[in-house]
């Protein structure tokens, strides 16, 4: 998938309409749009006004760099960066949302595991 409304060419493994908690270090109320992919997590800020959606991008970081979790019960996602804190977004509703969330908890999930292995061969070799 190539995602031209974030202006890269990033294949995303899922993506998602968010709205910011407070307390983060985002400075924005509103909805955000957040992508992952093979190399980064992308967030955009969403105007949904007029007949397209206008995407603004605000991060685009890689995945290596920042620690994201999950709350499975409140389909909260939580991003943190050494640069950028730690900040909590949460699902919004739609017909598709178990769907959605699903492909976030599972990409997540793949990127931990992916981590974890890395570290590993790096301690052998």
């Amino acid at each position: 998938m190539c995602v031209l409304q974030y202006n890269t060419n990033e294949e995303l493994h899922t993506e998602g309409i968010f709205v910011a908690r407070q307390g983060g270090t985002i400075k924005a109320n509103g909805l955000f749009s957040i992508g992952i992919g093979e190399r980064f997590v992308i967030v955009a800020g969403i105007n949904p006004r007029g007949p397209d959606i206008d995407y603004k991008s605000v991060s685009l970081s890689p995945v290596g760099l920042l620690s994201v979790t999950y709350t499975n019960a409140s389909m909260i996602v939580t991003i943190s960066s050494p640069l950028k804190g730690k900040n909590s977004i949460q699902l919004c509703s739609s017909s598709k949302t178990a769907a959605i969330w699903d492909g976030f908890t599972t990409a997540i999930d793949y990127h931990a595991s992916e981590i974890k292995r890395r570290h590993l061969v790096q301690r052998v070799t």
